[in-house]
């Protein structure tokens, strides 16, 4: 449904998208944009298909101004020192309903456990402790390995509402369905891995697991337990590389990614690489903006959040071009003059350094942002966490680590210096 609001003159798109992916948002947007149908996309339209551990290393991009690409991954952990702030989870599974009653929370019981008996078991032989504010519920390990895909995703929409429940909140996102390739060389045993391939469930592009307490009671020793913690940091990046092979195909790859203020930056490595006999590929990396490329592939430090907040996606985007970064983009209101002030409005199809945003369609609020690079591949911090690091992703995979996020509107912005 395309609407127009006065915070947001262009067309903008607002649904719900369990799958979303911003290839597809493009394409849906454009087509309404032109007064076109969707149906013209069927292909694209069916969403991406999740990774698997059998997938080649290499992977094309479709081509698009963009060059000829191609992209291989790799996983990051996050490292020692930040490791050593991180408290170990509780094993003891907890869920802490706030603003509800204890016969809601029970009615909320006999819906996700049908089973009589399982249901006895949720009310009578769990342990419950009741606060005017809240009621907390301890559940058996029966009750958290019955829980069907659907009652674990409607658990953390309610439950995820509250920071007190923090993998809820928070949850441990596998980019892809195939758990074991996930965490392969973690150093995870095979009761922990079943146990999250037992309670994690299917969302947009990969899988969820909330129940992080459960698979935790599965550790043997404090080296497993280290492993597992390590491992409940582990995200996934792509590395992009472009290949030239031709003075005759410069220009309009200068012409996009030198965005007509770098040209005196990326001009001339490419054209080093196209002289240099035997080497015709260029990692993207050496080609970003130097904020970007200083923090790609990293994880926040301390002293990143000494003034009490850590890098946020809205900090990521609008300092991409900064030669140095500015602190005041962590504030949504800043961020949100600075798009106003040094940014357009811009419809699909996006090009390289373009904004994205993800935006409450009632307020206009600002929930998330990004960086259009190519094709379906986005740079992104999805959350101010430490633990979280800056990564080139694909879309969809983005997607599913904003779990909080369900309905929207996404507005393109371009610098206007471009």
């Amino acid at each position: 449904m395309i609407r127009s609001a006065a915070s947001l003159p262009l067309p903008v798109l607002s649904l719900t998208m369990p799958t979303a992916s911003f290839r597809r948002l493009s394409l849906l947007l454009l087509a309404s944009a032109l007064g076109g149908s969707t149906d013209l996309f069927p292909a694209m339209l069916q969403g991406q298909e999740p990774a698997e551990s059998n997938t080649p290393i290499f992977k094309n991009l479709k081509p698009g101004p963009w060059g000829d690409l191609e992209s291989y991954s790799v996983f990051l952990q996050a490292p020692e020192a930040a490791l050593k702030l991180l408290p170990s989870p509780s094993q003891q599974t907890v869920w802490r309903f706030f603003g509800t009653t204890r016969d809601e929370v029970s009615a909320l019981f006999q819906k996700f456990f049908p089973d009589p008996d399982l249901y006895r078991e949720a009310t009578v032989r769990s342990v419950w402790y009741l606060t005017p504010e809240e009621v907390r519920v301890h559940p058996t390990d029966r009750m958290v390995l019955a829980l069907p895909p659907l009652a674990r995703l409607e658990l953390m929409q309610t439950l995820g509402k509250y920071e007190e429940n923090p993998f809820h909140y928070n949850p441990l996102v596998i980019e892809g369905q195939d758990v074991r390739a996930w965490f392969a060389g973690t150093g995870l045993s095979e009761p922990v891995l079943a146990a999250i391939e037992a309670t994690s469930f299917p969302y947009r592009n990969g899988r969820i697991l909330t129940e992080v307490s459960y698979a935790l009671s599965k550790v043997d020793n404090e080296i497993e337990e280290a492993n597992f913690l390590r491992a409940m940091t582990r995200n996934r990046s792509l590395f992009l590389r472009l290949r030239l092979t031709s003075h005759d195909t410069l220009t309009p790859l200068l012409d996009y990614w030198s965005q007509s203020i770098r040209l005196k930056e990326t001009q001339p490595i490419m054209e080093s690489i196209i002289r240099t006999p035997g080497v015709e590929r260029l990692d993207l990396s050496h080609i970003l903006p130097p904020t970007a490329r200083k923090y790609l592939y990293t994880f926040p430090t301390t002293a990143e959040g000494i003034n009490g907040i850590f890098p946020n996606s809205l900090w990521t985007s609008l300092n991409f071009f900064e030669f140095s970064p500015k602190v005041r983009y962590n504030s949504p209101d800043k961020a949100a003059e600075q798009l106003q002030s040094r940014f357009e409005r811009v419809l699909p199809p996006f090009r390289y350094g373009d904004v994205i945003t993800l935006v409450e369609p009632t307020t206009g609020k600002l929930l998330h942002s990004c960086i259009f690079i190519a094709d379906n591949v986005v740079y992104s911090k999805n959350n101010s966490s430490m633990l979280t690091p800056w990564v080139l992703q694909t879309d969809a995979d983005m997607m599913t680590h904003l779990t909080r996020i369900t309905e929207f509107q996404v507005v393109g912005w371009r610098h206007t210096s471009t």
